[in-house]
């Protein structure tokens, strides 16, 4: 299954799409589009306990895997430290889910995992590691 949505960079100005990644970073960014993962973080708060615990999971990734893309997705709020959806987008990824849910797509936008629960640092790197 697929996930297409659009997404921006911190600053709202670079617009990207799920599906095809590669070519957006090859046109826009110095970051090597080879093996990309997207990790799509959806949440009805950014206060929410969960959120914050994946986000610091995925943070710590992040900071080592350099192939990684986190974009996050509340329909209440953007998040300006990160890749974010609109709230239109983001309501309409969520449909019925009020929770939390973390998802992983390679560049073609193709779900590789997803979770309504929190995932580990552990399972999440073994997720990223697949080809």
């Amino acid at each position: 299954m697929n996930m297409d949505f659009s997404f921006y960079d911190s600053t709202g100005v670079k617009q990207y799409s799920s599906t095809s990644i590669t070519d957006d970073l090859r046109k826009n960014d110095q970051m090597n589009p080879d093996d990309v993962k997207i990790i799509l973080l959806q949440t009805p708060s950014f206060n929410d306990s969960i959120f914050v615990r994946q986000s610091s999971i995925v943070d710590s990734i992040a900071a080592v895997k350099k192939n990684i893309i986190f974009v996050v997705s509340c329909p209440s709020d953007k998040y300006p430290q990160r890749y974010f959806t609109n709230k239109e987008t983001a309501l309409r990824l969520s449909g019925e889910m009020k929770g939390h849910r973390i998802a992983v797509l390679n560049a073609n936008g193709m779900v590789i995992y997803r979770n309504n629960a929190i995932v580990s640092t552990r399972m999440l790197q073994s997720i990223l590691n697949r080809k």
